[in-house]
């Protein structure tokens, strides 16, 4: 079997690139999507029948 190194074939640069750019994207989503659920708003956290505070 052959084996070419990956740091000397450029072959190897476009796959390591290639991963390296999907881990960056899917740490971009994830760090979107946590960041959206600390957005929300409060009321549409709450159970269906909670109710809201009295106020004086």
């Amino acid at each position: 079997m052959l084996r070419i190194p990956f740091l000397f074939n450029p072959v190897g640069w476009v796959i390591l690139g290639v991963t390296g750019y999907l881990l960056y994207q899917s740490g971009k989503k994830a760090a979107k999507k946590e960041r959206e659920e600390q957005n929300k708003p409060e009321s549409s956290t709450k159970p269906a029948g909670a109710k809201k505070p009295a106020t004086a």
